[in-house]
This record gives C-alpha cells, sequence and structure tokens, in this order.
C-alpha cells in the first residue's frame, strides 16, 4: 500500500537539486542504518519502507520529474496514465486504429500511438473491423520486469463525403464483390 504523501528529499536528507551520486550515497546510507535486521527500534521498518519508496521516485528521471512538477498529485497523475484513448487490461493496452477501407482489403503499414510515441504496424490484406493487432512489448510495464502489449484494434472508417471517382470506384467494386458479408455471417 502505498504511503501518503511524503517529502522525498527530506526523507533522504537531499536538496532538491541534488545529483543521482548524492541521492544514492544518502540511501544506502539510511538504508543501513534503518534496515529492520540491523535496527530493533519500533520505528525502524517503517522508515526503511519509507526510504525505498523515496529512493524509487527520486532515483528514477521520469518519476522525479512528475514528483518535482505535481508534488502531492504526482501519484495521482500517475494513475491517470494511459491517456483516455487507450483502453487498459491488466499490463497490456487497446488502441482504436482507425484504417481506410483500401488499407483493410489490400493491407498495409500504418502509424500507431502507443503510450511512448508513433509506431509502425502491418495490417494484413483482408483485415476487418475488430481484428486485433498486437505490437509486443508496447503495453504497460509490469512488476517484474518488462512491458505488457499493445493491441491496435483495427476500426475500418469510411469517408463521409465522396468525390465523383471515388463515387464511381466503390460502386464498381460493389457490383463485382462477393460473397455478400452477410449471407456468410451466422
Amino acid at each position: 500500500m502505498p504511503l501518503s504523501y511524503t517529502d522525498y528529499y527530506d526523507v533522504l536528507g537531499v536538496p532538491r537539486d541534488a545529483d543521482q551520486d548524492t541521492i544514492r550515497r544518502a540511501y544506502r546510507k539510511l538504508a543501513r542504518k534503518y534496515h529492520p535486521d540491523l535496527n530493533s527500534d519500533s520505528d525502524a521498518e517503517e522508515r526503511f519502507k519509507e526510504l525505498g519508496e523515496a529512493y524509487e521516485v527520486l532515483s528514477d528521471a521520469e518519476k522525479r520529474e512528475r514528483y518535482d512538477r505535481l508534488g502531492t498529485r504526482w501519484r495521482e497523475a500517475e494513475r491517470e496514465a494511459p491517456e483516455e484513448s487507450f483502453r487498459r487490461g491488466e499490463d497490456n493496452l487497446d488502441v482504436d486504429l482507425a484504417i481506410t477501407p483500401s488499407e483493410a482489403a489490400l493491407g498495409a503499414t500504418v502509424s500507431v500511438e502507443t503510450p511512448i510515441g508513433t509506431a509502425r504496424v502491418r495490417v494484413p490484406g483482408g483485415s476487418s473491423s475488430g481484428r486485433r493487432l498486437r505490437l509486443r512489448g508496447r503495453g504497460l510495464p509490469k512488476r517484474g520486469g518488462g512491458s505488457g502489449d499493445l493491441h491496435a484494434v483495427v476500426k475500418i472508417v469510411v469517408p463521409k463525403e465522396l468525390s465523383d471517382r471515388e463515387r464511381e470506384l466503390y460502386e464498381q467494386l460493389g457490383e463485382s464483390s462477393s460473397p455478400d458479408p452477410r449471407e456468410a455471417s451466422p
């Protein structure tokens, strides 16, 4: 269970502009002092846990930046991530992948947003809406190390307005398409 907000710099006894080496030395010194196997004080174990949490945050550049920027709200902001465009399931994430009808039919390599930027994914020809394309290791970090997967869920988007040429091509396609997908479905 996370501890309530505490000033991690005070916990480690370091200034806010301390470098990583200073933070590491302070943590090691205090961890030895308050380790429950070496210290029989009643609050030693709690103090040791607090030191561990402070070190975990201040020794990680991204967590430290969020902590410095958001103060008491840093954990809340961490829980709000990933953004709303992602749906979470354990260590995996789902994100909608909008593609054109021609990309779905013929296949294409397209960009997809991930929590850490943009990736490229190959959409196989013949893909239908709802198909899940797995990007291994692009999901949320796992507690034991590594990362979960990101699933790009295909969503075929038909243009709202068609040019005359597009309308003509879709009409030709409609006349020559088989089988009827409604007949193939149970």
